[in-house]
Formats: C-alpha cells, structure tokens, sequence
C-alpha cells in the first residue's frame, strides 16, 4: 500500500514522467491478475510454501529491476520492473486465502477447533490496519527526508520516495520470506484432509443412524 501511494511520487520526481505513472499502475494490476492465474496450476506440481517463496523472491528481483530503474532514470526498466514486482506478489498473495484455509482444517485436526470466523477476521482486520497504516507512513517517511511537493527534489527528498517505493517494499517481501519458512501444513496436508474426509463421513453415518 505504500509502495501504490507513492508511485506518482517515483514516477515524478525520480523519473520525471508523471504520466507513465497511470500506466506503471495499470501494469501492476494486470500483472497481479496473471500471477494469480498461474497459481492453480503451480500448486499442483510444488508446495504452497515454495510457491509464495519462489514469487516474493520473483517480487524482491522486480524491486531491484526498480533500483537500476531509478538509477539510471529509465521508464522502461520501472515499468518491467513493476510488472516483475507486482506478478511474483500478486501470485503470492493469493495463496494467503488458502493457506488461511488450510489453518482452519489443522484447527480442527489438530485441536478439535475449527476457528474459521477468528482467522478470516484477523486476516481481515490486518488487511484493513495496512491499508489505514500506509498512507501515514508514506507521509512520515518523506517528511523525515524533507521532501517538497511541486519543487526539484534534493537527494534526501529522492531517497524518501525510494524508500517507500523500492527499498521498503523489497524489505517487507524479505520479511514475508521468513515468516513463510514457518508454515509446515504441506507435510501434513494430504493425512489432515484424508482423517478430516473420514470424520465428516462418520459423523454423517451416525447421523443416518
């Protein structure tokens, strides 16, 4: 969300190309919606945890297309680097709704509690504090590097909207790879839905009965 917030900044000050800025927005949303498609049929050959890895590292690698872009003042290196960034995220985000899924199934598996109300809420609610958080930070962060709307920007002023553009962003992908190295529900995903498919089947015998 900071990184969305502050792409007319980039696009104007760092590149000066204002408009393209419409358009940088317009590939990243059409590059989340392939990277999204592609999911259904990369979850059938890897893990669900190699797959989010593999795309934040695919989003970290369109970051630094974002670096060399900035550094050599070159449109069309933002605009791959953009589509890079925003295919390798879109494909890992989509995976979230599922795994949140597959925590509910160990839930219940594991623990008799099937809490799908309290993880889609907390799911939710974090969505919601980002979005609400997002614009405060862009706005804490280029203060702090005295950028000036509508002016020439000085190097501290460029380094504020490469921060929340290229360098933060990469950050958080990186963190996100770390804290994904935790989920261990593809080792037992096979055995928690065959024990959860027999359970149902019991129950709605004894039902019958």
């Amino acid at each position: 969300m900071v990184k969305n917030s502050s792409t007319v900044y980039f696009f104007k000050y760092v590149l000066h190309n204002e408009g393209m800025s419409a358009i940088a927005n317009s590939v990243s949303s059409l590059a989340m919606i392939v990277g999204a498609i592609t999911i259904p049929f990369l979850i059938k050959k890897y893990p669900m945890r190699t797959v989010v890895i593999a795309n934040l590292l695919v989003a970290i690698l369109g970051q630094g297309v974002l670096l060399v872009a900035a550094q050599t003042a070159s449109v069309g290196s933002a605009i791959l680097g953009v589509a890079v960034s925003a295919f390798g995220l879109g494909a890992a985000q989509s995976l979230m709704f599922v795994m949140t899924a597959e925590t509910v199934d160990y839930g219940e598996w594991r623990f008799g509690v099937r809490a799908q109300g309290l993880l889609t809420s907390v799911s939710a609610i974090g969505a919601s504090i980002g979005a609400g958080l997002a614009g405060v930070i862009n706005s804490e962060i280029l203060a702090r590097f005295h950028f000036v709307p509508n002016v020439t920007q000085t190097a501290s002023g460029i380094m504020g909207i490469n921060i929340c553009f290229i360098y933060g962003p990469a950050l958080i992908d990186a963190l996100c790879v770390i804290s994904i190295l935790f989920y261990g529900l593809d080792k037992v995903s096979a055995k928690m839905h065959a024990d959860l498919m027999a359970k149902r089947e019991s129950e709605m015998n004894e039902g019958a009965i």
